[in-house]
């Protein structure tokens, strides 16, 4: 059995026999829709500060979207969006995915768990589709603590190369979508000065697919971040100029909490590979950075991170 095989076996015989999911509800109007209640985020799911970690609620989403995708709803073995069916002959990966937090989120009064889901189909292309999943303070649907828009592209078990829909399911559910288009996150070229964190990618950084968790990318940007505020910091206190990629983020705008992060996937790592972590801001963006991942010259991950200014 291959790895990606054990991790789907792993999904579908713990996860969803052991997860207290309740008030599922399903409908096709005006598009495919999926409602229910999920345990939420956990202890492990916060910060030294306090604040969720951005890498749990990726891994979060993950999970909810999986359950109910993977999730038989009859006695025929049916799933939401005919999941079990489109998947048997290909995989998905991440292509792109944005995530926007609400100031809610960061309010300690308010819980995290159990949380309510709602995953909905917003769009569906040639070889890829887009989903929308949102977590709502359970009985409160006025405004979502934390939303992840998020596309994936098709691709053949054997060749990698990716793999179109049949014509039955795109006459299907193409017509029964939330947005008129996917999800593009173009990418952009990263400048000369930065700060750079070396990584090397370790076993618990990856996934079923042996390739580079897409969470990870992420725990290394913000170490980044980190390192470099920390660094500045050093050099404050031997009263050195600083030389910092980030000189308008502070550790108090970090506190305030992770607004939005726009993240394009461009290629894979794997197990033992090297790879760098560039960080920078642009001039008067006093709340976002950029990120750039890259292994020698190949780029492998981008993304935008905005804090909340308070």
């Amino acid at each position: 059995m291959s790895s990606r095989s054990k991790a789907t076996t792993f999904f579908r015989t713990t996860f969803l026999n052991h997860w207290n999911v309740t008030n599922i509800s399903l409908t096709d109007t005006p598009y495919y829709r999926a409602k229910f209640t999920f345990p939420g985020l956990s202890h492990e799911s916060f910060d030294r500060d306090g604040n969720p970690k951005i890498t749990s609620l990726m891994m979060t989403s993950v999970f909810a979207r999986g359950f109910i995708l993977n999730k038989p709803l009859t006695d025929s073995g049916d799933t939401f969006l005919d999941w079990k069916i489109i998947t048997e002959d290909r995989f998905t990966f991440v292509s792109s995915t944005h995530f926007k937090m609400s100031k809610q989120l960061y309010n300690a009064d308010i819980p995290k768990w159990p949380l309510d889901v709602d995953v909905s189909l917003a769009y569906v292309g040639n070889s890829s589709m887009a989903s929308i999943t949102s977590f709502y303070n359970s009985g409160d649907t006025s405004e979502p603590l934390w939303s992840q828009v998020n596309q994936v592209v098709c691709v053949d078990k054997v060749t990698r190369k990716p793999i179109p829909f049949p014509d039955w399911y795109k006459d299907k559910y193409k017509e029964k979508c939330c947005m008129d288009k996917g999800l593009i996150i173009k990418p952009f070229q990263r400048p000369t000065k930065t700060y750079c964190m070396p990584v090397v990618v370790r076993w618990s950084d990856t996934d079923g697919y042996n390739h580079t968790n897409f969470a990870s990318y992420v725990h290394w940007v913000v170490n980044a971040i980190h390192a470099s505020l920390s660094e500045q910091s050093a050099e404050v206190a031997k009263d050195e100029s600083s030389s910092s990629a980030i000189p308008l983020i502070s550790k108090e705008i970090i506190t305030n909490g992770l607004k939005d992060i726009q993240i394009c996937y461009l290629s894979e790592s794997l197990e033992n590979q090297p790879l760098d972590v560039h960080i920078w801001q642009q001039d008067q963006e006093n709340h976002k950075v950029y990120a750039a991942i890259e292994r020698g010259k190949d780029d492998i991950c981008q993304m935008q991170l905005e804090y909340f200014a308070e």
